[in-house]
């Protein structure tokens, strides 16, 4: 069964490529849509692979496309295809193969091709909205990729143009630190590419790596941003702790979390049932309250939480959060993220306890103690 996922927001704030990062990091399934300027289309992923794109009706067709690559000329035959396609009420692709001008394999050829058109002119997109809707076989029948999700992100960005959106996704980020575990999508990458690579290794920090490529600045950031977005590299450093170290951040409490989003789900169930509980006693300023409380330990708190905000129903803005630990290691942070979990959750909790008393303290600990993981 699918289920509305979280995962949605606008390409204003972050970036395509960054998108299916986070989908590769989350293992998610599923159907992501985007509604963009230059035509929507529909992306349907399943076991970390592109299986089809739609393109939205508004998107350049399959033959106005071929004419503009030049790989059809107009002219009667095109048109009579045209004409066939129209009253037969059959796709472009069929007639062509029904006037005898393709066979099955140019047919899937030239279909592939066309949606991976539409799928990498997206990563140029600064504009536009995408939402998830999550669930396995939402892929219609059709003409399937199969594409690995990484290799379509190396190749996405290889071939962007517009740098606005790498220097954006890059804004901040000051080094970066190669992981050394493989994930398979090492041999995509071409030996310029891995020139970069191996500056990383012996640079870290970002300009100086820039000072010592080879190319110019435009390029050396966008092969950065490949390798960010690839998950070769990471912001954070990533040599692993001992396992004492990783065991102990790991235990703000018993139970365990496939990603940060599930985390901050759970713990949103309590936050929210926390301001009910106040906003019945003291009315509309509760969330004030409760928002104060979250700013006064923000010192605390790991970088991602330290400008949470909560939203009208008393849980913390899921986007801004999420998208600030989008490049981090999960395995290595979560136990960091917990900890900044809980203790706005004790925050909350001495608010309460502040403006309503002990009695009221300990009955909302006995109800938060019902929320099982």
């Amino acid at each position: 069964m699918t289920e509305p996922s979280p995962l949605s927001g606008r390409l204003e704030n972050v970036s395509f490529p960054r998108v299916l990062y986070q989908i590769v990091r989350e293992s998610i399934d599923g159907a992501l849509s985007l509604e963009c300027p230059g035509g929507g289309i529909a992306i349907h992923l399943e076991d970390q692979r592109i299986r089809s794109v739609l393109p939205g009706p508004e998107a350049v067709s399959l033959d106005q496309w071929l004419v503009q690559s030049k790989e059809l000329s107009p002219g009667e035959a095109l048109e009579r295809v045209r004409r066939r396609a129209k009253t037969g009420g059959i796709s472009f692709g069929r007639a062509m193969m029904e006037e005898g001008l393709w066979d099955p394999e140019s047919f899937w050829k030239w279909e592939s091709l066309y949606q991976i058109h539409h799928l990498y002119r997206c990563f140029d997109y600064h504009a536009g909205t995408y939402s998830l809707i999550t669930g396995t076989g939402t892929a219609p029948p059709g003409v399937r990729l199969d594409l690995p999700l990484r290799t379509a992100i190396v190749r996405g960005i290889r071939g962007m143009s517009e740098m606005s959106v790498i220097s954006r996704e890059l804004s901040g980020v000051h080094a970066l630190y190669v992981r050394r575990r493989r994930t398979g999508i090492e041999a995509e990458f071409k030996p310029h590419e891995n020139h970069v690579l191996e500056l990383i290794v012996r640079q870290r920090e970002v300009e100086k790596v820039i000072a010592d490529s080879l190319y110019p600045r435009e390029q050396t950031l966008r092969i950065m941003f490949m390798l960010l977005a690839a998950d070769q590299v990471s912001t954070r450093p990533v040599e692993e702790g001992t396992p004492r170290h990783r065991e102990e951040n790991r235990a703000a409490h018993k139970g365990t979390f496939n990603s940060f989003d599930d985390a901050l789900k759970y713990y949103n169930q309590k936050y929210e049932m926390i301001f009910r509980v106040l906003s019945k006693e003291i009315g509309p300023i509760a969330l004030s309250i409760l928002q104060k409380a979250v700013t006064g330990i923000s010192e605390n708190l790991p970088a991602c939480l330290r400008k949470a905000s909560l939203r009208s129903g008393g849980g913390l803005e899921e986007e801004p959060v999420l998208r600030s630990v989008w490049y981090q290691d999960f395995e290595r942070t979560i136990g960091e993220f917990l900890r900044g979990l809980e203790e706005i959750l004790y925050a909350q909790i001495f608010a309460v306890k502040k403006h309503l008393g002990v009695d009221v303290e300990q009955q909302i600990l006995k109800w938060l103690n019902r929320i099982e993981k």
